[in-house]
């Protein structure tokens, strides 16, 4: 059983297929890691990021721990700046925009969209799997839950399912095997985070 934050090791070569978080602690953060000059940190029991002063816009924070390859996510965010722009990463590398992109809020805060990244460490470079319709509220907490089993992806937002991507390709190689929170120019705070493997 694991307690208010940690992690459970998979047969998987050494991946983790198990970790949580309420983010009480700021301590939290040694688990984690940012090499774009965004500004995150534990604040009242949510993990807040301020990408709005970054010089590319937006920032990642990366699970510093490798993940199983089948995963079910789920986590709360909140919209502090302005509405949209709810983001997080699944299978990439750690260290780059890299893997699966879901934006939660993005294309004027009128979209809901899977990314594959093709090019690591150019956003440009990708190819968008779904795209459904959804808007945010400022200042609403949204419960987000996103399945990944192999090549499928699917997003629910207060477990309403609003997008299904496929890859015929998957990322899948050992070198991608992370998961990271982000936002785009916004000022976003997330929580309750819970990873576990999907079978």
């Amino acid at each position: 059983m694991l307690g208010a934050c940690g992690g459970k090791k998979s047969i998987e070569e050494g991946a983790v297929e198990s970790y949580r978080s309420d983010f009480r602690s700021p301590a939290e953060l040694k688990n984690w890691k940012c090499s774009d000059g965004g500004q995150w940190e534990i604040r009242e029991g949510w993990l807040v990021c301020d990408a709005r002063q970054t010089s590319a816009g937006r920032s990642i924070l990366w699970l510093n721990q490798p993940l199983v390859t089948d995963l079910e996510i789920e986590f709360e965010a909140e919209c502090l700046g302005r509405p949209g722009e709810i983001i997080c990463f699944l299978a990439g590398d750690g260290q780059t925009y890299s893997g699966y992109e879901v934006v939660i809020g993005g294309g004027g805060n009128k979209k809901i969209t899977v990314y594959r990244s093709t090019q690591d460490g150019d956003e440009k470079v990708r190819d968008r799997l779904d795209r459904g319709t959804f808007k945010t509220d400022k200042d609403r907490v949204y419960a987000i839950k996103i399945k990944k089993r192999r090549g499928s992806v699917r997003v629910y937002v207060n477990d309403q399912l609003l997008v299904t991507a496929l890859d015929a390709q998957p990322v899948a190689d050992a070198n991608h095997r992370y998961f990271g929170f982000s936002t785009v120019g916004n000022l976003v705070r997330f929580d309750n985070l819970k990873i576990e493997r999907k079978l």
